[in-house]
């Protein structure tokens, strides 16, 4: 369905949706359209609090990191 409409009108859905919507609708698409939809349509300021609502690390290393001090 989001393939279907413009550019400007994912833009403005986006920016309409609270966070916690986002984060529904992410997880209901695969994951190259997610990273495409993050990078383009989400604002920058946006996208660490929908990356932890999603249960993404605020730092990807962090769990190498623990891994390697268990380890």
């Amino acid at each position: 369905m989001i393939g279907s409409l413009s550019e400007d009108r994912i833009m403005s859905l986006m920016k309409e949706l609270e966070e916690d919507e986002v984060v529904d609708t992410l997880q209901e698409l695969p994951a190259n359209m997610v990273r495409k939809l993050m990078y383009q349509y989400i604002e920058e300021d946006r996208r660490p609090i929908i990356n932890e609502l999603l249960g993404f690390p605020k730092d990807p290393l962090v769990p190498l990191c623990r891994w390697f001090y268990l380890c």
